[in-house]
């Protein structure tokens, strides 16, 4: 499971990488709003890969992102 978040981890840092090439100097703000709901995404990954013995509740994911 941890092999499997870290690859993931490196899709979500390969994407962020490849949108920073393309927005940052067309569109700087849609860029650094893109980056942000990317990295909310990966916050919720995490908080849910670290419940693996229980549950993660929705009011824990909408507070961690």
């Amino acid at each position: 499971m941890h092999e499997l978040a870290h690859r993931v981890k490196n899709g979500f840092a390969l994407v962020q990488a490849i949108a920073h090439q393309s927005f940052r100097k067309s569109d700087p703000g849609s860029y650094t709003t893109f980056a942000q709901r990317l990295t909310a995404l990966a916050e919720t990954h995490d908080l849910i890969l670290s419940g693996e013995e229980k549950s993660t509740t929705v009011e824990a994911v909408l507070e961690a992102s």
